[in-house]
């Protein structure tokens, strides 16, 4: 079973857009959406900004992604349009976890759904 398929696109990745033209309103909604990940990810675009800036000066990068806790995962699940959040970090809820071998052994798949439901539940 490849559950890390979903039969759809994710929810930001740089690859999907690479030369397309954008729209005002499909830039606005790119942005909203990097402002949902940042508990867990800086935006390409910042990270892009970053690294001109930075490689004249020989200092290291600040870390681009963060691990996911439980406390994040609440965070970008509020976004009722995010739907899963994979991750090889343990953050409760009960996540499927994949069990087949391969590059994705031992990864979780979070349902953002079951989590805005339990909280909704306290």
């Amino acid at each position: 079973m490849d559950w890390f398929t979903l039969g759809r696109p994710n929810y930001l990745v740089m690859d999907q857009s690479t030369g397309v033209v954008f729209s005002r309103a499909t830039a606005i909604e790119v942005r909203r959406r990097s402002d949902v990940l940042l508990p867990l990810m800086d935006p390409d675009w910042k990270i892009l900004t970053s690294l001109r800036t930075k490689s004249g000066s020989g200092r290291k990068n600040e870390a681009t992604t963060r691990p996911l806790t439980h406390e994040n995962l609440i965070q970008v699940c509020a976004d009722p349009q995010l739907g899963f959040v994979i991750s090889p970090e343990k953050a409760g809820f009960d996540p499927l976890r994949h069990d087949h071998a391969g590059a994705w052994k031992d990864w979780n798949l979070y349902d953002c759904r079951k989590v805005r439901s339990a909280l909704s539940a306290t």
